[in-house]
């Protein structure tokens, strides 16, 4: 009675062992079945011969101890099978994990404390193709993170790639070539660039002033940095990739850390950081790239204002090649020019809260045009703006369509504009009229010759009209490069034309920088300009009931 129940325990055996066969080739064959799938990709197998051509492996490398100058793509390679393919830009990108056949981790240390700022357990690294037609720029990707940043969630290091990166990531992002040559580096705190790494910048910080993102302010607490390569647990190269600066006024992180992630104690002490100076007295702020900020009555002027790099500004990482902004001119340095608030009267009646509400903001906007009424039209001065509802039978008829004048110092602004517009009109139109009793004070302490002497009249040029009129027998046009356009005949219109219609657009925008530019230049060209093509934009943002407009609707 045994034997079938054995007989059929052995059948039942080698039913299992077949179908565990099964399952096992079927596994392999989905595995070779993936991969085959990647490599196959004509641009994946194109990449990859390109590289196996320009970094050839040798038998004869090991991964032996070094202190210096050790070739990577010998001791670690790409691992094709899981490369991510997609586009940056235009550009198309291939990001690479590291072959798990070696394991590399590298890591930074702060060479004045001799500790490991940044851990190789916090690290990922990644290999870059970044294709230029037919050919690639291949690099290592490091990104180490500040355990503050991570959490104990490693998972995080993930977040951070090329094409992409964590809102309030704090860490490092290093670029070498596969050969190990350092290329660049970029520290962040909460999501912002606090310092940069150059490969021009070698010296060590003892030995020179460091280049950096704030190199109008003094330096203070600089740290040198190293980078440690281990592979397999063995370090197999250590470079000096330069230093990095805190900074008195605020650069840096200002925490005393020379950049280093939160309690990971690099880099001296908070408490030696100095206290942030007062700007000196402002020489010479005549200068077209200011930034210029209100606070307490005094005006804080910044000249030649360094632009974030390419890349960072989109929840990106910066491209490897990218330059550190350059240093400014020696007379860069922040300054303050204390002048009390300028005097605009504001004589509107409570008829009109969205025009009052505008006024209140002219001399604090961020734009140059601010600047100027700082400075002319200070406390100090006797002279005051005034802004008043002109009469509406002085806009009637041929001057219906007319925003405002100014006699003198005081302007007066259309009822209709007051009641009707969009509040990027009424802005432009305060801030065209307030260029207006700009001008007149102008003239009034330059005098004529000195005038013409300090606003010359380069692009715009005179044409004979024929027209028979004794007062004006002249047209005028402006030279664009690409284009000439006609100017309005008042003298004040062509001054303007020629040095203040880009500051009117540029007011509109730092009002509202989602205002389409194309609509803002419209706006601040018109009156100056005769140019029929931006009548329509004009109109539709002068009269919010038409249903046109796309600015801010404030009424009255």
């Amino acid at each position: 009675m045994s034997k079938p129940i054995l007989k059929k325990a052995h059948l039942l055996l080698l039913t299992a062992v077949c179908l565990v066969a099964i399952i096992i080739n079927s596994c392999k064959k989905d595995s070779r079945t993936e991969q085959q799938n990647t490599l196959s990709n004509p641009a994946i197998a194109q990449a990859k011969s390109w590289y196996e051509n320009a970094y050839p492996v040798s038998n004869k490398q090991t991964s032996q101890a070094t202190t210096t100058g050790a070739d990577l793509s010998q001791l670690i390679k790409p691992d094709w099978q899981h490369t991510s393919s997609y586009k940056r830009g235009d550009q198309p990108v291939l990001e690479i994990p590291i072959d798990p056949s070696a394991k590399f981790a590298p890591s930074l240390k702060n060479n004045s404390t001799g500790t490991i700022v940044y851990s190789k357990d916090n690290s990922r690294s990644s290999f870059l193709l970044l294709q230029d037609g037919q050919q690639y720029n291949a690099y290592i990707m490091t990104v180490i993170a500040d355990p503050a940043y991570l959490k104990n969630d490693l998972t995080k290091l993930d977040h951070n790639k090329y094409n992409k990166r964590d809102t309030d990531f704090s860490g490092v992002v290093l670029y070498s070539t596969p050969k190990g040559t350092f290329v660049s580096g970029w520290f962040y705190k909460n999501g912002k660039i606090i310092h940069s790494l150059q490969p021009n910048n070698t010296a060590k910080s003892s030995d020179q002033t460091v280049q950096s993102l704030h190199p109008e302010l003094a330096q203070v607490n600089c740290t040198d940095w190293y980078q440690y390569s281990e592979v397999d647990g063995t370090v197999v190269d250590v470079k000096y990739l330069g230093p990095t600066c805190d900074y008195s006024g605020g650069g840096g992180d200002n925490s005393g850390n020379g950049g280093a992630p939160s309690g990971s104690g690099g880099g001296g002490s908070a408490g030696s950081t100095p206290s942030k100076p007062t700007p000196p007295p402002c020489t010479g702020t005549n200068s077209s790239t200011l930034k210029v900020q209100s606070t307490d009555g005094n005006l804080v002027v910044y000249k030649n204002v360094v632009q974030p790099p390419p890349g960072d500004g989109d929840g990106t990482f910066p491209p490897p090649t990218t330059p550190p902004p350059p240093p400014p001119p020696p007379a860069s340095t922040p300054c303050t020019v204390t002048i009390p608030a300028p005097t605009i009267l504001d004589s509107l009646t409570s008829k009109y809260p969205c025009t009052k509400a505008l006024i209140a903001a002219l001399p604090n906007l961020n734009t140059n045009i601010a600047r100027l009424l700082y400075q002319a039209f200070d406390s100090k001065n006797s002279t005051d703006i005034t802004f008043l509802a002109g009469d509406p039978a002085d806009f009637t008829g041929t001057d219906s369509k007319e925003d405002g004048h100014t006699i003198g110092y005081k302007i007066y602004i259309n009822p209709f504009v007051l009641s009707n517009s969009s509040n990027e009109y009424r802005l432009v139109t305060l801030y065209h009229e307030a260029l207006h009793a700009f001008l007149n004070l102008e003239m009034e302490q330059l005098k004529e010759a000195g005038f013409a002497a300090k606003y010359p009249e380069i692009k715009v040029t005179s044409h004979s009209n024929l027209s028979g009129n004794i007062k004006n027998i002249f047209d005028y046009t402006f030279d664009e490069g690409t284009t000439v356009s006609v100017v309005d005949k008042d003298p004040q219109h062509r001054t303007m034309a020629e040095y203040f219609t880009d500051n009117l657009r540029d007011a509109i925008l730092a009002y509202n920088p989602s205002f389409p530019v194309d609509r803002a230049t419209a706006l601040a060209r018109c009156g100056i300009f005769n140019d029929t093509s931006i009548i329509a934009a004009n109109n539709a943002e002068r009269d919010v009931t038409t249903g046109n407009s796309v600015g801010h609707k404030c009424t009255p």
